[in-house]
């Protein structure tokens, strides 16, 4: 009895011990910090797969992929439909490829994963009805696609003109075109071109459904200019689309199938967390915390946030702080459009045989457009035939109850056919896209008012907080796309923008260029001048040999065995000049040009017997001079030809300098600016020293060696005039292309100053470790400039000089170089690399390179014959001391770089290049009570009394003729104000072809927007990402009818893709804003 209640209360203690040990363990769960991620990807939709995708490729796998259903796929959502499955959000792929040209992304991953497309053909197999029943308007269609083709050409001339953009309603309107009847308003719904056209002679232009069922949204809504490109980029090749094929997905898998199957490749399942709604998101200049609706908390350095505009403007999600006033503007501008299919399944078919069938009611856009499902080419015997509706209709019939909407699509369907007894569906489904709080409307549509200034806002990221989808994308709004453009692109774009940041920048990039192809052009001159020089007196020199090393020395012109002042070295005197000679030698021969050398060799043929071998010769007091003693060597060959080694060098070093300045302008970075600048000053000096070592070098020709040394003979004549003739613009240009640059680089450190070494949202440890890293990237940059030429320079003298019949370790020296030689290029990569990924393998590789280089140079100052040379070579001795002393400087650096490894700049790097992506928004906050760093002046202050306002720079493009004034907001104006001249349509529309030809462009301004904490750049993996999921487009995408191989596209459409395309002529330019009013007598509006 003891023993059980014992055994009992041992059982019992046990247990209450595990409880709170469970319950210990549970609390400090609790309490201890989330694990904080790198990147949080907000929504697992085509743009969060192919972000997540992105990172990967970049090397990037801490990222967390946050979505609210549970699968992947976003609004690719399919549903369980008469045994069937069918697509509730996107169903086609737009435009497939066009023989060889660019294929479309999404075909190419639809091919990959087998997922069953068939052709769609919208317009050569339809049916129209009405009230009546089936009635044939087909004469109203091609009526509707030739005012439609009207209006696209409308829209064009307003692109060239230069003019605001409109609704397509008022350009319709302009155009005369005002749809009264049912069948009209119908048509326009549709809005196709042409469809007898197409049946009866098979010609057809790629512009194809319109508006309602395309943009699921009225003209009224639409824009007119961004509407007439829309399909441009999808279908027209000849605007970069892809093809006007149409393939609806059919794959009982699934249309997401295809993002699935391509996240699986890749994706881990540690790397997503479903079934997790977001319900705010806390962003800072040092990360992200985002609340989820189950109180978890999620950190990271960064977050992608790819809801679509309408969970952002309907508040779905608390943003902490605020997001900022430019930000919330450019949300709510943006229209988020509703696409709704509404699926029936009945149990016989009784319907239409074509594939789509129009019906015109005479409410516009009631229950318009219908697809039978049950077709040969699609679900054959399913029974299923779906109808579509957009827009507020959409909105509309979400309020009501599903019997409501089922008895209003039965009475439609009954209309259509009266002479049939329509017998009551089995099934009837729609889903309710803009109630849904997840996604709030299907995709999203340009309004007239959206400006791309309001599109550069909307992708702009906030301090850590980046934002992606469909709705940022310049070309395909409302579509769901995959452009995966290549790293090329992506870089190009990233440099065009860091290149037309400012005038200076811009202004500093071409002078770079120009200054590199002059300088090059100006060297390569000289070059041939002392190359053609030698050739011309080689023939004097034909089977002439002295034997030993030929030494100027305090005007005694001696043959030493050996190096002078070597013991055992014996010299031998052949000549003794004028006694001045002596006094200035050191500075009057310093030139050491080969004409010299060949000067010198002639006097020792006439002074010397015929067997003598002579291996080099130099003209400068201790210079070596010695040839190759093989036979197989011509007679040229064992000249020490410094000048032309020069030359090839300081060719070289124009090149160099051009790609520091290309450095600059890609990093931003102050450091290389600097050494950009100090290269030219060295530039400079040493096209004057040249100079002025030709005009003593020509004195010392003409006044000591033609009477001593030839005799009298002047074997040169004019040709030390045309050296000087040529080498006084180097000089000139040099000095002018540097005074050039000082201006440029003040300047440019102006605006760099504040943001050279800050990306967004770094922390100030970050920019004080950037500021190594940069610092440490400029020296090993030069260093390894003048190492690699150091090493080329000995290679050259040691194969094809003297020095190896005077060393007795030529081999030796050679091996050391050559390795030097080639372990400069890893050691530059492993350098760049390893302080910048902070890679402890690389960086001990990189650390023993530098004790390897450094011991050899080392070494080599112990060898007699180094020094002589370096003695005796001003040019060599300047650069091989440089390089010295900048591998020191480098392996410094180095070292600190390592100190300071783990302090947050290796991932802040990695993602910062990972979330630029394709294309991204360079946005630029100034504090406008500061002088604007290009106009010199102070901006004017905000009239809102924001704390801290800033100016916000976009890339847009306006046209000002003559005198250039100040404008005021395109955005929004202020009542205190300088007035507001109307934007021309938006600068995005001059940015899809050729502009028309101006006088003056200059960069538009927003201001004052609230102040944004961090100087930043708008990076963005949102168009590598948004690129694939505007491919699809969401529940409506819609494109033409046969392919451009089948048919040719007709000639008077043609005029419509030119006039979007072309640009105007000089005569046609006006100013921008409204057309000119004569009884205001100008463009100008105020507001």
């Amino acid at each position: 009895m003891v023993r059980n209640v014992f055994l009992s209360l041992l059982v019992l203690w046990a247990a209450v011990y595990d409880c709170c040990a469970l319950s210990a363990k549970q609390s400090d769960a609790s309490s201890a910090p989330p694990k904080r991620h790198k990147v949080l990807i907000l929504g697992g939709g085509v743009t969060g797969v192919i972000a997540a995708r992105t990172l990967h490729e970049s090397g990037i796998d801490d990222f967390l992929i946050v979505e609210a259903r549970n699968e992947l796929g976003g609004r690719m959502m399919t549903t369980t439909f008469a045994n069937r499955t069918v697509e509730q959000g996107p169903n086609w792929i737009q435009g497939t490829q066009t023989g060889n040209g660019p294929a479309n992304p999404i075909f190419l991953l639809a091919e990959k994963h087998k997922i069953k497309t068939q052709f769609n053909d919208w317009f050569g197999s339809v049916t129209t009805y009405d009230a009546t029943g089936a009635v044939d308007f087909l004469d109203v269609f091609d009526q509707s696609g030739d005012d439609y083709g009207d209006l696209t050409v409308f829209a064009g001339g307003r692109v060239d003109g230069n003019l605001v953009d409109l609704s397509s309603r008022t350009g319709y309107s302009l155009i005369n075109v005002k749809p009264k009847s049912a069948h009209e308003r119908a048509a326009e719904y549709y809005q196709v071109f042409n469809i007898r056209d197409v049946l009866k002679t098979a010609t057809y232009f790629p512009f194809v459904a319109k508006y309602d069922w395309e943009y699921a949204q009225t003209p009224e809504e639409s824009s007119l200019i961004a509407s007439s490109w829309g399909n441009n980029f999808t279908y027209d090749v000849d605007q970069g689309g892809f093809s006007d094929d149409n393939r609806m997905s059919i794959d009982q898998r699934g249309f997401k199938a295809l993002i699935q199957l391509e996240a699986l490749e890749f994706l881990r399942a540690d790397q997503q967390l479903l079934n997790s709604t977001v319900k705010d998101i806390a962003y800072s200049k040092n990360g992200v915390t985002v609340t989820l609706t189950t109180g978890e908390k999620l950190t990271a350095d960064y977050a992608l946030c790819t809801f679509s505009v309408g969970v952002l403007q309907n508040n779905d999600v608390t943003f902490k702080p605020a997001l900022p006033d430019f930000k919330q503007e450019a949300i709510q501008s943006m229209a988020m459009a509703t696409y709704t299919k509404i699926f029936l399944r009945f149990p016989h078919k009784f319907w239409f045989d074509t594939e789509m069938a129009l019906y015109a009611d005479s409410e516009r856009g009631r229950y318009p457009v219908w697809q039978s499902l049950d077709h040969e080419n699609f679900l054959p015997g399913s029974g299923i035939v779906f109808v579509t509706v957009t827009g507020d209709y959409s909105v509309r019939i979400e309020a009501l109850p599903d019997s409501q909407v089922k008895s209003e699509v039965m009475g439609v369907i009954r209309a259509m056919h009266p002479n049939i007894t329509v017998p009551d569906p089995l099934e009837f489904f729609f889903p309710r896209w803009h109630s849904n709080p997840l996604f709030r409307g299907s995709y999203s549509n340009w309004p007239t008012a959206f400006t791309s200034q309001h599109l550069d806002n909307l992708r702009a990221n906030v301090d850590r907080l980046y934002f992606a989808g469909e709705a940022t994308s310049r070309k395909y709004f409302g579509q769901r796309r995959m452009w995966k453009q290549t790293l090329s692109i992506a870089r190009a774009k990233l440099l065009y923008s860091r290149i037309t940041l400012t005038r200076f920048t811009t202004c500093y990039f071409f002078f770079a260029i120009a200054a590199c192809v002059v300088l090059c052009n100006l060297q390569g001159v000289a070059f041939s001048d002392n190359t053609m020089a030698v050739s011309a007196l080689n023939p004097l020199l034909q089977g002439m040999t002295v034997n030993g090393l030929v030494v100027l020395d305090n005007g005694v012109l001696q043959t030493c065995t050996s190096i002078p002042r070597q013991r055992g070295t014996t010299c031998t005197t052949e000549i003794r000049f004028g006694s001045k000679l002596a006094d200035r030698a050191d500075e009057t021969l310093a030139g050491r040009s080969a004409i010299f050398r060949i000067i010198i060799l002639i006097y020792l043929r006439r002074s010397t017997s015929s067997d003598m071998k002579m291996a080099a010769l130099s003209w400068k007091p201790k210079y070596p001079i010695f040839h190759c003693q093989t036979p197989a060597c011509s007679p040229c060959t064992g000249f020490a030809n410094y000048d032309e080694r020069e030359d090839v060098v300081t060719l070289a070093f124009q090149i160099w300098l051009f790609s520091l300045a290309m450095v600059t302008i890609l990093n931003e970075s102050l450091p290389h600016l600097g050494a950009a600048l100090f290269g030219h000053v060295l530039n400079s000096a040493w096209a004057a020293y040249r100079l002025k070592s030709t005009y003593s070098l020509t004195k010392l020709y003409r006044t000591t060696i033609v009477p001593q040394a030839c005799a009298g003979q002047d074997l040169l004549g004019s040709w030390w005039d045309l050296r000087i003739r040529h080498a006084i613009p180097i000089v000139v240009v040099n000095a002018v292309i540097l005074m050039a640059f000082v201006y440029i680089s003040v300047h440019l450190y102006k605006v760099y100053a504040e943001q050279s070494f800050s990306r967004v949202g770094a922390s100030p440890g970050i920019h004080r470790v950037y500021k190594i890293v940069l610092s440490f990237s400029v020296s090993l940059q030069i260093c390894t400039f003048f190492a690699l030429a150091t090493a080329a320079m000995w290679i050259d003298k040691v194969c094809h000089g003297s020095v190896k019949l005077l060393a007795k370790h030529s081999k030796l020296y050679l091996v050391a170089f050559i390795i030097s030689l080639v372990l400069q290029f890893p050691w530059l990569h492993l350098g760049w690399v390893c302080a910048r990924r902070e890679c402890n393998i690389r960086f001990g590789i990189f650390c023993a390179t530098c004790v390897f280089l450094l011991s050899i140079s080392i070494l080599m100052f112990f060898s007699p014959l180094y020094r002589y040379i370096i003695g005796t070579w001003a040019f060599f001795a300047t650069v091989t001391i440089t390089a010295f002393a900048l591998t020191v400087v480098t392996s410094v650096l180095a070292v600190v770089c390592r100190l300071n490894f783990g302090k947050g700049l290796e991932h802040f790097l990695r993602v910062t290049d990972a979330l630029e992506g394709v294309d991204f928004t360079p946005v630029s906050f100034l504090n406008i009570h500061e002088k604007d760093p290009e106009k010199g002046c102070a901006t004017r202050k905000s009239a809102l009394a924001l704390s801290r306002p800033v100016t916000v720079q976009l890339p847009g493009l306006t046209y000002q003729p003559g005198i250039r004034k100040q404008r005021g907001s395109s955005i929004y104006s202020d009542d205190q104000g300088n007035p507001v001249m109307l934007s021309s349509s938006p600068p995005l529309v001059s940015e899809l072809g050729p502009r028309p030809t101006t006088i003056m462009w200059s960069r538009s301004h927003i201001e004052p927007y609230p102040q944004v904490p961090s100087v930043n750049h708008a990076l963005h993996v949102a168009d590598k990402a948004t690129a694939m999921e505007e491919d699809t487009k969401s529940e409506s995408s819609h494109g033409s009818g046969p392919s451009l191989d089948k048919a040719p596209r007709r000639d008077e459409r043609s005029a419509v893709r030119r006039s979007m395309s072309s640009s105007s002529s000089a005569a046609k330019l006006r100013k921008q804003g409204l057309p000119a009013n004569p009884r205001a007598g100008g463009t100008e509006t105020r507001i």
